[in-house]
């Protein structure tokens, strides 16, 4: 997938899941595309952390309150 703009330059995201409406997959082209970071297991450099469905996992990591989580909605809009 070729970076196609820069809106997301030096921000690493982890995308843990998606639904019926934008898949993980589809999230992860998209942020890519717009110049962000992916990784598959949130580090300290992990700016964000997406999620469309709450979890187990997630849930853990809202508990921690270490990263910033935001609902897959936030990349539709």
């Amino acid at each position: 997938v070729d970076v196609t703009a820069h809106l997301f330059d030096n921000i690493e995201f982890c995308i843990m899941n998606g639904d019926e409406t934008i898949t993980k997959a589809q999230m992860e082209t998209w942020v890519h595309s717009n110049g962000g970071t992916l990784v598959q297991y949130p580090t300290v450099e992990t700016n964000y952390i997406i999620a469309a469905k709450k979890s187990l996992k997630v849930q853990n990591i809202v508990a921690e309150a270490t990263y910033n989580v935001i609902h897959a909605k936030w990349l539709r809009d």
